[in-house]
């Protein structure tokens, strides 16, 4: 059973700190000790692999964020003392990949590794039929990229593995060495701060307001479980209410038992909209725990009834959500179709709150990307329409990541204080999710500053709720910890 989060989260301070403008982060060689990936487990087997690599072999470097995946590239050309030619196929015009990297191969150097980024952009739902023609060009023309006689590295996002498996079987065999790079902790807590659209009421409340309104509805339940027509509608919507309260707190299962209680009501009715609210709401707890096949699955569904019944709220809410799935699996092509177009209909509808959750996730595709200015236009949008509506609890994900943007540009102080203000309202919404994460974030970035003082207080402070709230990331945060002390 997990422990009950200390109360002494609520007294956090957060420190304010005047820097000066000459004090930056340590700028160091990208082959410095703080290279993300120098801990990661494949690294050595992959830079052994090339070393070694003579003529012709296959290799696939998976990691899901194009701007760690470039820097990842730059840390092995520097270190591999082997010449590496990049091959881009992002923008070719060729017929197949298998066209484009032959044509390129033929000004490479002899001895040379060829990086090979791009693939996901041939393989995308977004076009199905150029995605097939890709995979059969692939599995019945492998053959023509055994004659280039050079190693060949595939760098990949997560969604393409599946895909290059199953559609190209014979092509995915011949890779000699698959490697796999997750985020690191500290990059992760500055990236991929994401939302789902939910109910704004819920959002908004404090972790005891929460447990408050759950005790309240399992006594509401008791009065409602009667045969009565009037009565299980009712123990529906209060079934749904206890899903996304359980949701929010991170108990899935508890959320997951309320909300298929809720559904089997709503079906046993005939209540469409009902039926889209919990195949919307279930494929989010999937899609929090990464089971990204079944939550596209109710998520879908969801989309589908929302658009037969012509709720254009629930259809925004949805592609959103949707969009979410596609970016975890490192698809941002689709990621960003699904997400531009819940836009659309937010702005149509004056769905305010969900326009503000939506240009923040819009935001971390770019930032993803590296494309810091445009992640950051659209970070400042967000947070313009969260201050006017009031909505703190939207508020804390995008100062969070503009915070990560100015860092990546340089703008330290700017950093702090976004990060400082992100951690005041997670404290003032008594979130201890949220308080975990900007402690994370702010800790180690007063810590790279110097101001070890301010930094390792917030980092032992997120140690202690994280392994209060059982958080499957702690031990990272403890890495940081004993990294800096």
């Amino acid at each position: 059973m997990k422990k009950k989060t200390p109360k002494k989260i609520a007294d956090i301070s957060v420190p304010a700190i005047e820097y000066s403008k000459t004090k930056q982060p340590p700028q160091e060689a990208i082959s410095s000790s703080d290279f993300p990936f120098l801990s990661a487990p494949d690294l050595p087997r992959l830079m052994r692999a090339l070393r070694r690599a003579r003529g012709f072999s296959l290799y696939f470097v998976r990691c899901n964020a194009p701007q760690m995946r470039h820097e990842l590239a730059n840390w092995i050309k520097q270190n591999l003392a082997k010449p590496v030619f990049d091959i881009d196929l992002r923008n070719s015009q060729m017929a197949d990949p298998i066209f484009a990297i032959t044509a390129a191969a033929e000004d490479s150097p002899e001895q040379a590794v060829l990086f090979v980024v791009g693939l996901e952009h041939w393989l995308s739902e977004l076009n199905p039929e150029r995605r097939q023609q890709t995979l059969q060009a692939l599995n019945w023309r492998r053959n023509e990229l055994a004659r280039i006689n050079r190693p060949l590295v595939f760098w990949v996002p997560e969604f393409t593995i599946p895909l290059l498996a199953e559609g190209a079987p014979d092509f995915w065999d011949w890779h000699s060495g698959f490697y796999e790079f997750a985020i690191p902790q500290q990059e992760k807590s500055r990236m991929f701060v994401q939302e789902g659209v939910q109910d704004s009421s819920i959002t908004s409340l404090s972790e005891d307001k929460k447990n408050e309104r759950i005790l309240l509805f399992k006594q509401l339940l008791d009065e409602y479980s009667g045969p009565s027509e009037l009565e299980r509608r009712k123990s529906a919507e209060i079934r749904y209410q206890l899903g996304q309260l359980y949701a929010s707190l991170g108990h899935y299962d508890k959320a997951m038992e309320a909300l298929q209680g809720a559904l089997k009501i709503q079906q046993n009715q005939k209540n469409k909209k009902g039926i889209a609210a919990c195949f919307n709401e279930i494929g989010r707890i999937c899609l929090a725990r990464a089971d990204y096949d079944m939550a596209l699955k109710y998520l879908k569904e969801s989309l589908q009834i929302s658009r037969e019944i012509g709720n254009r709220a629930g259809e925004g809410r949805t592609l959103n959500n949707i969009g979410q799935i596609y970016k975890a699996r490192g698809d941002y092509d689709t990621a960003l179709r699904y997400l531009e177009e819940s836009l659309k209909i937010q702005r149509e509808i004056g769905d305010r709150a969900g326009e503000g959750a939506t240009l923040n996730n819009i935001s971390q595709i770019y930032d993803a990307r590296g494309d810091y200015d445009t992640a950051l236009r659209y970070l400042e949008e967000s947070l313009k329409i969260r201050r006017e509506i009031g909505d703190r609890a939207g508020m804390i994900p995008t100062l969070h990541n503009l915070a990560g943007i100015f860092v990546e540009k340089g703008r330290i102080e700017e950093a702090v204080k976004a990060y400082g203000e992100a951690l005041q309202l997670a404290v003032q919404i008594q979130s201890p999710r949220d308080i975990y994460n900007e402690c994370t974030s702010l800790g180690a970035l007063l810590c790279q500053l110097g101001a070890k003082e301010h930094g390792l207080p917030l980092l032992k402070q997120a140690v202690d709720i994280g392994r209060a709230m059982g958080a499957p990331d702690v031990g990272e945060v403890e890495e940081l910890l004993r990294r800096y002390q």
